[in-house]
């Protein structure tokens, strides 16, 4: 694990927390990069249906390339202290993949089906005023955001 990356991650997301006016989510290489604990996503998964941090990151990365998608984000939910030593191999944890695409929600569903969401629905769901990574208009057309629980 990249300790260097692992505090610049918390410091970024417990900015976002603060004030409760911003979405947690970040980019996949903020999450991805210098990311060695294969319990930061799919937490709730059972061991045989995991399919490993290597495979969160290649799904996701591969949605993200596609040319209806504008981008792909993670909800990070679970933020460990950054100075609490008993936590220093503690990754944040992501409980959300946020899909901004055009693409028909059962198509999402099948790109998504590897990772084994437990749900996958349209929507930011944040309250009226919280920042999201993409506002409305910074949407292309056709474009609106998938949530993936990836729990």
């Amino acid at each position: 694990m990249d300790s260097q990356a692992r505090r610049r991650l918390i410091e970024k997301v417990l900015a976002m927390m603060e004030g409760d006016a911003e979405l947690p989510a970040v980019s996949l290489e903020d999450f991805f990069d210098g990311n060695t604990d294969e319990q930061s996503i799919g937490v709730n998964l059972l061991a045989d249906r995991h399919p490993g941090l290597a495979e969160f990151r290649r799904v996701l990365f591969d949605i993200r390339e596609r040319p209806d998608v504008q981008g792909v984000f993670l909800e990070l939910t679970e933020v460990p202290d950054p100075d609490d030593e008993a936590d220093a191999d503690i990754w944040p944890v992501a409980c959300v993949a946020f899909i901004v695409t055009s693409a028909p929600l059962d198509e999402v569903k099948a790109w998504t089906a590897p990772l084994h969401p437990r749900d996958v629905c349209e929507g930011w769901c944040v309250g009226p005023g919280v920042a999201v990574p993409i506002p409305d208009p910074g949407l292309r057309p056709g474009m609106r955001p998938v949530r993936a629980w990836l729990l």
